[in-house]
């Protein structure tokens, strides 16, 4: 699931983990072709870290590991709110821009239950369990 959801659908988990905590999300960006281009997305824990599917690590410690992967490029992270995400970090999603749910749009029931899935797993392994809600489609109201 590291794979999956930490290099190819990080930003969906993300999403849903936001949803989930109300959390902001946390995007790691670097510099390429001499334009910002979103790497990986977290979530800001109210302890201050970031969590994603590898666990909690500090906010530097996030950085650092993309700075690690992508030498001599300029790597930041930024705060955004996961409404925000589709157009901003997610362009091809532009049109889902103010959707807090858009992480559940235009995929598969499947897909939208083994994010939830991994999101709930995530939060509980670092200790930040959250509450059963109704329903649990994600994507079901706003």
């Amino acid at each position: 699931h590291g794979e999956f959801f930490g290099r190819l659908r990080c930003h969906r988990l993300a999403g849903a983990m936001a949803c989930l905590t109300g959390w902001p999300v946390l995007v790691v960006e670097r510099r390429a072709g001499g334009e910002w281009a979103a790497t990986h997305s977290a979530v800001c824990a109210p302890s201050g870290g970031a969590v994603d599917v590898f666990g909690e690590v500090s906010r530097e410690d996030l950085v650092r590991r993309y700075q690690a992967a992508h030498p001599g490029v300029p790597v930041v992270a930024r705060t955004i709110a996961v409404e925000e995400m589709p157009g901003e970090v997610l362009v091809d999603l532009a049109h889902l821009r103010g959707d807090r749910w858009w992480w559940a749009r235009e995929t598969t029931p499947e897909l939208v239950a083994v994010t939830v899935h991994f999101a709930r797993l995530v939060l509980t392994t670092t200790g930040h369990g959250v509450e059963r809600t109704g329903g649990g489609q994600g994507g079901q109201g706003s």
